[in-house]
């Protein structure tokens, strides 16, 4: 009797199945959850990208003050609603621009919380920064 359960196949599918079913769904909600990180620091890039190009084109005494704070509302509107940003997570590095500087350097810091994390209930996060660097221009 015991010969005859060793060489037994039936049910072998269904243990297959159970082992490789939790790697197969973690690989795919791995793979959206990357997709989601990509799209979201695209779409951060993107408004930041924007942001410089608007305050690269804004004259020199005006850059520091309203001008960048323009810019860093246009960035915050610009970006997808799940990337989070405040006023406090972007700035302009090193500082104001003028005319003898040549470039307009913002960056812009965010932490990003992958959906399996706050499936399993784990309070982390990957912080992404964003660069992005306009010659300076100050036509507005």
């Amino acid at each position: 009797m015991l010969r005859g359960l060793v060489r037994c196949e039936r049910g072998t599918a269904a243990i297959e199945g159970a082992i490789l079913l939790p790697l197969a769904i973690s690989l795919m909600a791995g793979c959206v959850s990357f997709g989601t990180a990509y799209l979201d620091y695209a779409s951060a890039q993107k408004a930041l990208r924007d942001a410089a190009r608007y305050l690269a084109r804004v004259p020199s005494q005006y850059a520091c003050t309203w001008g960048l704070t323009n810019a860093k509302t246009m960035a915050i509107a610009n970006s997808s609603a799940s990337v989070g940003w405040t006023a406090d997570d972007i700035a302009m590095v090193p500082a104001c621009p003028t005319a003898s500087t040549g470039a307009v350097h913002l960056q812009a810091k965010f932490n990003y919380s992958p959906m399996m994390f706050g499936a399993l209930k784990l309070p982390l996060s990957i912080p992404l920064t964003i660069d992005h660097e306009e010659p300076y221009v100050g036509l507005y």
